[in-house]
């Protein structure tokens, strides 16, 4: 069976409060989300296993859509999301999470984002908060190894491990800018608080460094190693779209 959406679980509309806890979700295929996939709903996730689900497009272990969600002490390993973005995890449009204490690992993207890939939309940005958690060893072919950060995001990451990620264009974190004018602000921001890094890169390709950061006119790039421990912010309608902690 390869449904259209959720191959493991899909529903929409859900009560707020909906719990689903110490579930595994394994071996499922879709076009999207193959092993959830949750829209316009309120979700609490506890100690959950998502594992070798394969969506054809994007989301290959989750995917939430205009969905506010908590995830804690859960597994999101070896999913795939074969020609689009978020192997584990595609996270869009107006969506707010909060991850504790989990993995995001071993999985892959056929184009960006392999740990978790952010959208949001215009007038209603995206939200994600993560904490005390750990994103490693996923694999984008284009950008963003461990995360992509597209437009219309807000991003705070704490006391996180992002390490041994890789991809052609940020092999730790991908930040999208775009163009800022009357009729649209594609403005996306990020902090960075206490997280290790530790990804993929070549010395002779900037592209591969661990940030790439794509300025608010979609003209030019930033690359940047980072140290074991950093700590910095970025507002891509901001020139220097990022400012690092000495």
């Amino acid at each position: 069976m390869h449904p259209r959406q959720g191959g493991g679980l899909h529903f929409s509309y859900a009560d707020t409060g909906s719990i689903l806890k110490e579930v595994e979700v394994s071996g499922n295929s879709a076009e999207d989300g193959a092993g959830l996939d949750i829209w316009w709903s309120t979700t609490n996730m506890t100690s959950l296993t998502i594992t070798n689900n394969t969506a054809s497009d994007a989301g290959g272990g989750v995917r939430l859509w205009e969905t506010t969600s908590s995830i804690t002490s859960t597994t999101i390993s070896n999913n795939t999301a074969t020609s689009d973005n978020g192997g584990g995890m595609s996270v869009q449009y107006g969506s707010s999470v909060t991850i504790n204490t989990s993995t995001i690992s071993n999985n892959t993207a056929g184009n960006r984002g392999a740990g978790i890939s952010l959208r949001g939309k215009n007038g209603d940005n995206l939200t994600l908060s993560m904490t005390d958690s750990t994103i490693s060893n996923n694999t984008a072919t284009y950008d963003g190894g461990g995360l992509n950060i597209g437009s219309y995001s807000d991003v705070t990451l704490a006391t996180c491990s992002i390490t041994d990620n890789s991809a052609d264009s940020g092999g730790g974190l991908y930040l999208e800018g775009g163009q800022v004018n009357e009729d649209y602000d594609y403005t996306s921001t990020l902090s960075v608080t206490d997280v290790s890094w530790g990804n993929a890169t070549d010395d002779n390709d900037n592209s591969a460094q661990e940030l790439t950061v794509q300025n608010n006119s979609y003209a030019s790039f930033d690359w940047h190693d980072l140290d074991a421990d950093e700590s910095f912010t970025c507002d891509t309608s901001a020139d220097p779209v990022c400012t690092f902690e000495e």
